[in-house]
């Protein structure tokens, strides 16, 4: 009886050491997502400081983000099935009719649509609360993209098959051609307008002022990847990646540029 009750009560103390320490886990996580106004103060002066200061809060604020690391590994790859699926069938292709095109817009939009303004209504409803919607759409968010991943595919499969807009095309193209130059500008471009290095404006615009910055970067970089490749076989990055990669470095200046 006296070995039970030992057992019971280290039990029981097991029990209140675990519900503690998930107490003091949840409070940290629900203070990340909701900062007071003395750590928005804190994070917006760190952000709108130097590099070494805005890099420094993100080293200490994202440390747990490397925990679901192998989850956005496999995010990543689950994306990447269907698209390696759609090329395997032909319809990355422009080869299926444009009523195929059409429907599979129709589709991937009123699914990815409606979706998302269910979201985006719920979001608005909670004041934009990360605690109290994540629950609701972390479900709904795979479902949401797929489709409207799906809606744009007809759409610019359609643009292919008419062979429209063939400026446009071109830029696109080359855009993908340069995906990882164009990714990591995106980086060197937001660092330069958000943080010290550069105008500091982290905080300072409403979400709608945010619209003409993606436009503007957008337009230059449609502007800026054809103009690059008409010059050189391979964007910066995609270079430095084939060099590191074969052990040589690759001829990167076309001989007659256009």
């Amino acid at each position: 009886i006296v070995l039970i009750g030992v057992i019971t009560a280290g039990m029981a103390f097991g029990l209140e050491q675990a519900r503690t320490a998930g107490a003091v886990a949840w409070t940290d996580f629900e203070a990340q997502f909701n900062p007071g106004p003395e750590a928005y103060a804190a994070e917006l002066a760190a952000r709108r400081g130097s590099y070494a200061s805005a890099f420094i809060w993100n080293v200490h604020h994202m440390r747990e983000a490397f925990l679901f690391f192998p989850l956005l590994i496999l995010d990543a790859l689950a994306m990447m099935i269907p698209g390696m699926a759609l090329f395997k069938l032909g319809i990355l292709n422009a080869t299926r009719s444009l009523a195929w095109y059409a429907r599979l817009a129709v589709a991937g939009f009123a699914v990815g649509l409606v979706t998302n303004l269910w979201e985006l209504d719920y979001a608005v409803s909670a004041d934009f609360d990360t605690l109290a919607t994540m629950p609701i759409m972390v479900p709904t968010y795979q479902l949401g993209r797929l489709g409207m991943a799906l809606g744009y595919l007809g759409i610019v499969m359609i643009v292919c098959r008419l062979g429209a807009l063939p400026a446009v095309r071109r830029a696109l193209a080359a855009v993908g051609r340069m995906a990882l130059t164009n990714y990591l500008m995106h980086s060197v471009i937001c660092a330069v307008l958000f943080t010290g290095i550069g105008f500091a404006l982290v905080g300072e615009l409403e979400r709608w002022q945010l619209y003409p910055v993606v436009i503007a970067i957008w337009a230059f970089q449609l502007w800026f990847s054809p103009w690059w490749l008409d010059r050189y076989r391979y964007g910066p990055a995609e270079w430095l990646w084939r060099a590191l990669t074969y052990g040589a470095r690759p001829m990167i200046h076309r001989s007659n540029p256009n």
